[in-house]
């Protein structure tokens, strides 16, 4: 951390090579100290030393006032400037503007690999919870899928089972080969059912269980920011 001045008058060598050494040591730690560098100039840094945390100041196109742009070390307090609403160079927005903005605003779904921590402690802010435990998600909307048919999905909406049971309405069509007896009759014979046969049927087979009707998939732990 240093400061120095940039405006060095004619001396001897040595002093002089001293000071160019001091200013350029201030300028690599961009003027930092606790109070503002005694010479500025338009659009000059200055990491600010006596708050906590350090902020990171900026000189004015003026050069008449600073206005904070930063902290070191975190999201800090961003000063912004645009058409739609603009502000005057000392102007400031919070912390909570610089995360909407820049973070993830409330509302967003993240997902971490192999990391159960909650996204509050990581971040470090916003109120975070579990949410879709053991889901996939979908786009919310309207879709045709390859067969023609069409579904709209609305924001929330929940669906899907881990396993199914075919009924005889999902079942695909099918048919039963039954075996014809043969009944002679006079010198000829023909295939047909035989009068004094009693009723059947064909013998059942299957096990009448559920399949799995799970995607391959991947798990990660996935979080909603609620707040």
């Amino acid at each position: 951390m240093a400061q120095s001045t940039y405006n060095h008058q004619n001396q001897p060598g040595a002093s002089y090579r001293l000071n160019v050494n001091a200013s350029l040591q201030a300028s690599q730690t961009n003027n930092s100290g606790a109070s503002p560098p005694l010479e500025t100039y338009p659009f000059m840094y200055w990491i600010d030393t006596s708050t906590a945390p350090r902020l990171i100041k900026q000189r004015n196109a003026s050069n008449s006032a600073w206005a904070i742009i930063g902290e070191v070390g975190g999201l800090g307090l961003i000063r912004y400037k645009n058409a739609l609403d603009p502000v005057d160079d000392d102007d400031l927005v919070t912390r909570s503007w610089a995360q909407e903005r820049f973070g993830f605003p409330v509302g967003s779904v993240i997902e971490l690999y192999n990391r159960p921590d909650n996204p509050g402690v990581i971040l470090g802010y916003g109120t975070w919870v579990p949410i879709g435990e053991g889901r996939v998600t979908i786009g919310v909307g309207s879709t045709t899928d390859e067969r023609g048919e069409q579904r709209t999905i609305g924001p929330l909406d929940f669906g899907g089972a881990f396993q199914d049971q075919l009924s005889i309405n999902t079942m695909p069509e099918h048919d039963h080969d039954f075996n014809r007896e043969e009944v002679q009759v006079g010198s000829g014979s023909f295939r047909g059912f035989d009068d004094s046969a009693a009723d059947g049927s064909t013998t059942k087979t299957g096990g009448g269980q559920p399949h799995n009707n799970m995607q391959p998939y991947f798990a990660v732990y996935r979080w909603y920011r609620s707040a």
